[in-house]
């Protein structure tokens, strides 16, 4: 009797939602949708201002933490421990298919509304040059898997994270010519922040 009570509050603890990450989550949204809309703004003819630049600015306040705290949050809420077809399909269910569908709205809405060609944009879809964030979450979420498989012990994955930390840092700064195919710069540079996050998910 005693171990079926504990494994039903264990089984509830496990399933309920944590409302300060949804918080953070929502807060961080928010963030990105500001910095978007105000560069739309400033960069629009007819409302470039310097009142609009400086409320453009204020982004700089959090440009510097926003996208690592999203991997932070998305490694603590990801089961990396899912079998690889299961996991793999679960990225492109969640990630790839949204960006694509995303891809043919907003092409869709500029073809309506300023009459331009309607693209579905396939061979950049198929690079992964659109919508960056989305595609460097998948690739570092998929490379970080592989890792996790590869080297298991912590330590070793740590130390590999770094290294891809670095090469990313290189790449940025002394190859910037390399094709960015599926933002692979983007990821590497994010992983560490993807594996803090896994490693210090509640339990």
């Amino acid at each position: 009797m005693q171990g079926t009570i504990l494994m039903l509050i264990s089984s509830n603890m496990l399933n309920k939602r944590l409302h300060y990450i949804d918080l953070a989550k929502g807060i961080l949204i928010l963030m990105v949708a500001y910095g978007h809309v105000w560069y739309r703004v400033c960069h629009t003819d007819g409302n470039n201002n310097a009142y609009m630049e400086d409320m453009h600015e204020v982004v700089n306040l959090w440009v510097a933490f926003f996208m690592p705290a999203f991997f932070m949050i998305t490694g603590m809420c990801t089961n990396f421990d899912k079998a690889r077809k299961t996991f793999f399909l679960n990225q492109v269910k969640t990630i790839l298919i949204p960006a694509f569908a995303l891809g043919v709205i907003s092409h869709g809405l500029e073809w309506a509304l300023a009459g331009k060609g309607f693209s579905l944009g396939i061979v950049a879809f198929l690079k992964g040059n659109t919508y960056w964030f989305l595609f460097a979450l998948f690739t570092a979420k998929v490379i970080y898997y592989a890792l996790r498989k590869l080297f298991r012990t912590l330590k070793r994955i740590a130390a590999a994270t770094f290294i891809l930390f670095i090469l990313s840092v290189f790449v940025h700064e002394f190859l910037p010519q390399l094709p960015n195919y599926w933002c692979w710069t983007h990821a590497l540079g994010l992983i560490p922040f993807l594996a803090i996050g896994n490693y210090s998910a509640p339990l």
